[in-house]
């Protein structure tokens, strides 16, 4: 995760946002954690971790500690939505699906070039306008044309 989290620091900092990245490396650790990060963040972007996550409880204690410290929260699903998720951006699967099954098909015709990892072609974007509005997050009206969903 390091790695990954290094990459998203840099692309972070090419558009002019500061990301903090913490390691949680047990699930009772990650209480203390978010005390200590909530003052200095904007946003928390919460990403797939199951030892930040390990239950539908810990997720509920999460949210309700960023709604108290009034931080919008951008995720990886759209089953946080209903939890308070401000900005949603998750794999769009049936792009991916088609992905793979292109993948599967150069592999069986001997055409694929080894490249490594590919990033999944799609995404789904869900924006919950209310949750926005509720932290004060300024919304680019313009870009609403590129979200999938839009909660009011």
């Amino acid at each position: 995760n390091q790695e990954w989290a290094q990459g998203a620091i840099d692309a972070g900092r090419e558009v002019g946002l500061q990301m903090i990245a913490v390691e949680i490396e047990r699930p009772r650790d990650a209480s203390r954690a978010l005390a200590d990060l909530f003052p200095r963040i904007d946003a928390l972007w919460l990403i797939p971790d199951p030892v930040v996550l390990p239950n539908a409880q810990a997720a509920q204690d999460l949210f309700n500690r960023a709604q108290a410290a009034k931080k919008p929260i951008l995720t990886y699903s759209a089953t946080f939505v209903d939890l308070g998720a401000c900005f949603v951006i998750s794999p769009d699967t049936p792009t991916i699906g088609r992905q793979a099954a292109h993948l599967v098909k150069d592999l069986e015709l001997a055409t694929l070039q080894p490249k490594g990892f590919q990033d999944p072609a799609g995404s789904e974007i869900v924006l919950n306008l209310r949750q926005a509005r509720a932290h004060g997050v300024r919304v680019n009206e313009d870009a609403l044309a590129n979200v999938n969903r839009i909660i009011r």
